[in-house]
């Protein structure tokens, strides 16, 4: 089994007074329940206010006695190095007076770094498990995901020119029409006006599906706009969509947590690894790695080129 820097918590507790002390160690690296590990994960976090709202929450995660006063190691699938490195990045990219959040997923879900603010002391709210964002054309992978598996294909002609649905007129960014292009473009430089008709050709009822698949669990409304991520979505349910897409369509759910002990090292937790589901035929999921990698490379995602 593969190992990797993770932090272990120490946390005493008690009937109404939790202390806490925390040491990092070599731990495996498997976890589970975000909700749990929320601030855990949180570097700004581990102090001991942070953790005792957290210690409650694990409490009932893992069926642990509330009257018994045993200190627990809690072991996280965090990454020193990575937490440190989201953490400085949040603070240095984020403008005064607005917040940030980050998630980083490992191949199997596990959480190597969460920031959910840019300032834990002014605000300790997990923007990156709990706040809900319009998530704009990002949602568009759910798009293109529904309409591949409806029948489209990538090098299919669609034509970018004005629509009207339901009363609801889109545009696009450019303030232009280009006519016909291929899917591939379209996608690649995120054509409003021919998300917009897939979504009334395959009904956005298909694309909230494709989205509650991926691991979407906020609120999706089926109205035709939403072809354009109008819905409020969290980001940690964001990135492991992009994450199961990653994995050639077979699920990826985040986890934090990977195991749970007494002081003494009496096991009361251990996550055994999952078989993923599978979410997509193998062609949706080949389909929608060709239209990321081309917005990467030459569409809108240009910024994304990392090497």
């Amino acid at each position: 089994m593969q190992a990797t820097i993770a932090s272990q918590l120490r946390v005493e507790r008690r009937h109404h007074d939790r202390t806490l002390t925390a040491q990092h160690r070599m731990a495996v690296d498997r976890g589970q329940h975000l909700d749990a590990v929320a601030h855990l994960l949180d570097e700004r976090g581990s102090d001991e206010h942070g953790v005792e709202r957290r210690v409650e929450a694990l409490d009932g995660k893992v069926g642990l006695d509330d009257e018994s006063n045993e200190a627990l190691d809690v072991w996280t699938t965090l990454d020193l190095d990575m937490q440190r490195a989201a953490t400085a990045s949040i603070q240095a990219n984020t403008p005064d007076g607005a917040q940030g959040a980050m998630v980083a997923l490992d191949r199997d879900g596990a959480v190597r770094a969460m920031v959910g603010g840019r300032d834990y002391v002014t605000s300790n709210y997990n923007r990156a498990t709990t706040a809900q964002r319009q998530p704009g054309s990002a949602w568009k992978l759910f798009v293109y995901m529904a309409a591949l598996e409806a029948g489209y294909r990538v090098d299919d002609a669609v034509v970018d020119e004005p629509v009207t649905i339901d009363g609801w007129s889109p545009r696009n960014s450019s303030g232009r029409f280009a006519g016909e292009m291929d899917v591939r473009t379209a996608f690649a430089y995120s054509v409003n006006t021919v998300a917009a008709k897939m979504g009334d050709s395959i009904g956005t009822s298909a694309i909230a599906s494709m989205a509650r698949r991926f691991g979407i669990t906020s609120e999706i409304n089926t109205s035709p706009s939403m072809v354009l991520g109008t819905s409020d979505v969290r980001l940690i349910d964001m990135t492991g969509a992009f994450a199961s897409v990653a994995a050639e369509g077979r699920a990826v759910r985040p986890f934090g947590i990977s195991k749970v002990t007494t002081a003494e090292g009496r096991v009361l937790y251990d996550r055994a690894p999952e078989a993923p589901a599978v979410l997509v035929d193998s062609w949706v999921a080949a389909g929608i790695t060709d239209l990321l990698q081309t917005a990467v490379n030459t569409g809108t995602g240009r910024a994304a080129q990392i090497g």
